[in-house]
């Protein structure tokens, strides 16, 4: 179901007719699907002023182009990548099933084999305030190639200054093998949007 409503939609393009109504809605699918995987993450509902904003532009943009036989940029208004940057992840949301490239980033702490290991994430913003994290879930994932093998909860430790928390124990690193792994955290807010947090490259040892 489109966040972004119809009639908002329609009010941008200053269509006032019903007859367009259903071609509008895919369009309106098509652009908040694009601002997400752009983006890389799971919006909830209702969306950010400033990503609706960058929908409207989309949706505008096909609507105006729809028949074009130039292939069209959905972002190519430069509005939109600016309106879409500051909830950009870069942490791997979409697509999640891949293997990290090489070029990610390493955990600098490894798991030993047999040992506890256990991790801290403080969310902040841009500027570096803290997010409360109050009311929020989240998991931790860890995977061999594209299978995971491990998975859990994470503790929210400090809400006010968004930490969150998460511990392999001894039993499970003692499973593992001596090779690379790669995890992935996520966190879920109260409205039910989906954030990637983090996504390294990990050794067991």
């Amino acid at each position: 179901m489109s966040k972004t409503s119809l009639s908002t939609a329609k009010a941008h393009l200053r269509v006032t007719a019903s007859d367009e109504d259903s071609l509008i809605g895919l369009y309106v699918d098509a652009a908040e699907e694009h601002a997400e995987k752009w983006c890389d993450r799971e919006f909830g509902t209702p969306l950010p002023y400033s990503v609706t904003a960058a929908v409207l532009l989309i949706v505008g943009g096909l609507y105006e182009n729809r028949e074009s036989l130039v292939p069209t940029q959905l972002n190519a208004n430069p509005a939109v990548e600016a309106l879409l940057q500051p909830f950009r992840s870069y942490a791997g949301f979409f697509g999640n099933a891949t293997m990290p490239p090489a070029s990610a980033l390493l955990d600098s702490d490894p798991i030993n084999i047999g040992d506890d290991w256990s991790r801290v994430w403080r969310w902040k913003n841009e500027d570096g305030t803290a997010i409360d994290v109050t009311g929020y879930a989240g998991t931790f994932e860890l995977f061999d190639g594209e299978t995971s093998v491990h998975s859990g909860a994470l503790t929210v430790s400090d809400a006010i200054n968004g930490e969150f928390t998460f511990s392999i124990s001894e039993t499970v690193s003692a499973a593992l093998l001596a090779q690379e792994y790669w995890y992935r955290v996520r966190v879920v807010s109260p409205g039910g949007e989906t954030t990637t947090i983090d996504r390294k490259r990990v050794f067991a040892q």
